[in-house]
């Protein structure tokens, strides 16, 4: 038995560093476009066939690394050009994003704008949410708030929840309108009902600060822990600061009597 378990332990000494070689080995040697042993083959031959949808997919596996396929914005923007060429919105807005954000290409917010409006006019949310963005901060356009509303509420109506959580805080901040807290609770609350942890983060300060309503700091607690549970930092700073000031009590109540449910519900 003994030697058994020896043989055993030895095995997986000498075996596991073997196999995090040989995965890495494939992530970065083996792992690409032209083998691509983890992700769907049957994409690349579509994207390879000349299908304008599977080769955005290709770019958006290649700048996100989804499918076990490495990071790479250079092959990203290749099938994203290939999309855009045939004119395929997520093609376009894919493409848009690269040159906005200077990832794999020289930055050119002008071109970015030029194929986000082709995408946003083919049907979007992304790319209305984006140029909904350029708009509101005057990035490659002149600054235009009520332009910034227009694209956010187009995104806004195909569901699409940043826009939802953008058109909140343009109406808590009063930005191309006058301050208006309920319509930033209704938007916000929109978003959150899709999973956007930064409008359930949005929802947490109206609750804190009493923005439209009475101060509920236990609801705004709830708010910041449910969205901390996604990794994200400003609601777990909000919830560190937040639970200074709450008793152990307090805390317990927030976190077994107020469901994210209740509020989309009310």
């Amino acid at each position: 038995m003994r030697s058994l378990e020896r043989l055993l332990f030895l095995s997986m000494i000498i075996g596991l560093p073997i196999f995090i070689g040989y995965q890495l080995y494939l992530n970065y040697f083996v792992y690409t476009d032209t083998n691509p042993t983890r992700h769907d083959l049957r994409i690349l031959a579509r994207a390879e066939d000349g299908e304008a949808h599977a080769q955005y997919l290709m770019g958006f596996y290649r700048i996100t690394g989804r499918q076990g396929l490495p990071v790479d914005s250079t092959a990203a923007r290749r099938w994203f050009e290939k999309a855009a060429a045939q004119n395929h919105a997520g093609g376009l807005y894919g493409l848009g994003d690269l040159y906005r954000r200077g990832d794999g290409v020289d930055r050119d917010i002008a071109r970015a704008v030029s194929l986000f409006t082709r995408a946003a006019e083919d049907g979007s949310p992304a790319a209305m949410n984006a140029l909904g963005d350029l708009y509101r901060h005057g990035e490659g356009v002149d600054k235009d708030p009520r332009a910034a509303l227009t694209w956010y509420r187009r995104a806004a109506a195909e569901d699409y929840a940043p826009a939802q959580r953008n058109l909140g805080i343009m109406a808590a901040n009063g930005e191309g309108m006058a301050q208006n807290f309920p319509a930033a609770l209704a938007w916000y609350l929109k978003a959150a009902g899709q999973g956007d942890y930064a409008a359930l983060t949005n929802l947490g300060i109206m609750f804190e600060y009493g923005q439209s309503m009475k101060k509920e700091p236990l609801r705004a607690w709830s708010c910041y822990f449910r969205a901390a549970l996604s990794h994200y930092e400003p609601a777990n700073r909000r919830l560190k600061a937040l639970s200074d000031q709450l008793s152990a009590a307090q805390i317990e109540e927030a976190r077994s009597a107020f469901c994210f449910v209740d509020l989309v519900q009310e």
